[in-house]
């Protein structure tokens, strides 16, 4: 698709929880197109404890790039979701509206943290039109 200059950021170097290092992120990279597929995952056992941290970090992290991307300028950025945002009985053919139907009890930090996103991005685009 003509990408010459593709940028992976590895957590340690950049952590994208953090302001900052999604700022040094951008101004040492100057991305045109941002595809966000960063996630602070885990198993069921691992976010039972912690399902509080998983939603923030997961959150935060899309919430602070989308808005860096908006700021820097960035032409599109693209965030993609996970499964776990589907209902837990997700019918097929799927459609969009239904996203917001059920809960899969097993992953709902991540799954709302994605969700948030998907808010988020809506209404930067509609401010943005």
């Amino acid at each position: 698709m003509g990408c010459r200059d593709v940028f992976v950021p590895i957590h340690s170097e950049y952590d994208l929880t953090r302001i900052d290092a999604i700022e040094r992120l951008f101004d040492e990279h100057r991305p045109e197109i941002l595809i966000h597929l960063a996630a602070v995952v885990g198993a069921s056992a691992r976010i039972g404890p912690n399902p509080g941290r998983f939603f923030y970090d997961n959150a935060i992290m899309g919430i602070q790039l989308i808005d860096a991307a908006r700021r820097h300028g960035i032409e599109k950025t693209l965030s993609l979701g996970s499964i776990c945002a589907y209902p837990k009985f997700t019918p097929v053919p799927f459609l969009e509206e239904e996203l917001w139907n059920g809960i899969r009890r097993d992953e709902r930090p991540l799954r709302m943290a994605k969700k948030m996103l998907l808010v988020h991005a809506r209404l930067i685009g509609s401010i943005m039109e």
